[in-house]
């Protein structure tokens, strides 16, 4: 009994403890914090975001927020509560700046097809660059999966610009066919970029 007491005591002290050096502005406390509670800030990250990367730098935030902010930890709850609140809200703002900063895909994937330069780069943050690497990975292996007769239909209307009309007539489909064809194709592809 004595020492299921005395574990969640020594847990209290060391939080306590922590906290002051914090409050105090102690520059090794941030390692300690880091050491202490990053792993579980990266593994709650990791429920809002797919990417490695992402929860790395949303821990980091939190890391950096709890270290600048533990003057306002009042203790009227454990340290990991805070955190833990403070990690959800660093996650979402972090999904809301992705939304509003879309990885430039499309573009680039179209022109990487044609064999051309991007006329304009991905952003060049390193997950940015990653995370489109990756999307046209999957982007070409996918397309590679694809029917030839729908990998030419594509290559035709989508990236030479061939009007679906030209397209049917010189295939010897029907136009609906061929807008058939098209949406499986962009459809399977949108789903392996997006995967």
């Amino acid at each position: 009994m004595h020492q299921e007491t005395a574990a969640p005591y020594a847990q209290q002290v060391e939080e306590e403890a922590l906290i002051a050096r914090l409050q105090s502005g102690d520059a090794d406390a941030l390692r300690a914090l880091y050491d202490a509670y990053g792993p579980r800030v990266r593994r709650v990250a990791r429920k809002f975001v797919a990417a490695e990367w992402d929860a790395e730098e949303i821990t980091q935030d939190v890391m950096w927020t709890v270290y600048r902010k533990a003057d306002s930890f009042k203790g009227n709850t454990r340290l990991w509560n805070w955190i833990y609140r403070i990690t959800q809200n660093a996650a979402r703002m972090h999904l809301r700046s992705a939304r509003r900063h879309p990885i430039p895909i499309e573009d680039a994937a179209v022109e990487t097809m044609l064999h051309l330069e991007p006329s304009t780069p991905p952003s060049p943050r390193p997950d940015h660059v990653i995370e489109h690497a990756r999307a046209m990975e999957r982007l070409h292996e996918r397309l590679g999966q694809l029917p030839a007769v729908n990998r030419e239909l594509f290559r035709q209307v989508d990236l030479r610009g061939d009007s679906i009309l030209e397209t049917a007539d010189r295939t010897g489909m029907t136009v609906s066919a061929v807008k058939a064809r098209l949406h499986r194709v962009r459809s399977a592809l949108r789903e392996a970029v997006i995967a």
